[in-house]
């Protein structure tokens, strides 16, 4: 499981805070830490409201290249939203493991197409305010790239309900070809942001998305749903938990619970002192638990009955493989 600490634009352009949330989101135990790579040109027109603060959100490729040095420093992934070609190029350059399409994007399939044509070897494709139908046009235009569709929106924050998490269901059967993945943006106050995404796990997602945030009080962006460094190592801590409690998709029985099997389950035992050579039958034999029961002990009578008996057994002994012959 991937465990991305969604640092978005949370740098707030501001030197050096860019490379804190690297070492941040790796000492919390992030597997990847994840960057809105911004080009106010890529992505509104001069006259929208948020042209200005999109462009004070620039960073020059050097820092981008210094973020891409520390993570590699850090052993956390490094991935990046982009919004066009311009950003396309400058992760390509620093070798971002992935790129992430965003929602605003997922309808423009010049950029689509660019990315497929690229050197990048991973492809997140953001299902928020996109319809499976949608998204199914993107997973086309990147053939032989590794492609994992993430459901989950930002309302800033997201109610809980909101979540939909069924809809990763739905993902699995109409692209069962893809991974899938959950981004998450509960309030930081909700008790849920600690445990839903692990909701997601359970449904399948083998990538999740958490907002991170140098501190709260900055009220830098996206702070509304993201957990500060404490609180999202034990959101990691959560996550980790919840997959190990899945389990292997094919281990019926832990060691732990055949453990528990052995103890629990009733065991076959000699009703009466039985001799040598004592051809089972059914009135030779019960079924109650003992103590310590040895790992050979048998559960069903029918194991038993119409078996001879290599060796004595006293009353309340139960009966072992390694007894019959």
């Amino acid at each position: 499981m991937r465990i991305v600490a969604e640092a978005a634009e949370g740098y707030a352009a501001e030197w050096e805070k860019e490379l804190a949330l690297v070492e941040l989101a790796a000492r919390a135990g992030a597997t990847a830490v994840k960057f809105q790579l911004l080009h106010p040109d890529e992505l509104l027109t001069p006259a929208h409201p948020l042209y200005e603060l999109v462009d004070n959100l620039q960073l020059p490729p050097e820092r981008w290249r210094a973020v891409a040095e520390r993570a590699g420093e850090m052993d956390i992934e490094l991935l990046l939203d982009v919004f066009g070609k311009h950003g396309l190029q400058l992760a390509e350059s620093i070798g971002v493991a992935a790129v992430k399409v965003h929602g605003s994007d997922m309808l423009n399939h010049v950029l689509l197409g660019e990315i497929g044509e690229s050197s990048v070897a991973e492809v997140l494709l953001s299902a928020g305010g996109t319809t499976f139908e949608e998204v199914g046009e993107a997973i086309a235009l990147l053939p032989g790239k590794k492609v994992t569709v993430v459901v989950g929106f930002q309302a800033y924050p997201t109610p809980v309900p909101e979540n939909r998490l069924r809809r990763l269901q739905a993902a699995r059967e109409a692209f069962p070809e893809v991974a899938l993945g959950f981004a998450d943006h509960t309030g930081k106050e909700e008790a849920a942001a600690m445990w839903l995404p692990a909701l997601a796990v359970a449904l399948g997602a083998t990538y999740v998305e958490k907002h991170i945030t140098v501190a709260h009080v900055l009220l830098d962006p996206d702070h509304q749903s993201a957990l500060a460094p404490d609180r999202f190592a034990e959101f990691v801590d959560n996550m980790r938990l919840g997959m190990a409690a899945l389990g292997e998709p094919l281990d019926a029985m832990g060691e732990a619970e055949q453990a528990y099997r052995l103890k629990m389950k009733k065991h076959v035992i000699a009703a009466r002192d039985l001799p040598a050579g004592t051809s089972l039958g059914s009135d030779d034999l019960i079924l109650k638990r003992v103590p310590d029961p040895p790992p050979d002990v048998l559960f069903r009578l029918d194991e038993a009955i119409g078996e001879t008996l290599d060796s004595a057994l006293s009353a309340n002994d139960p009966v072992k493989r390694g007894d019959l012959r």
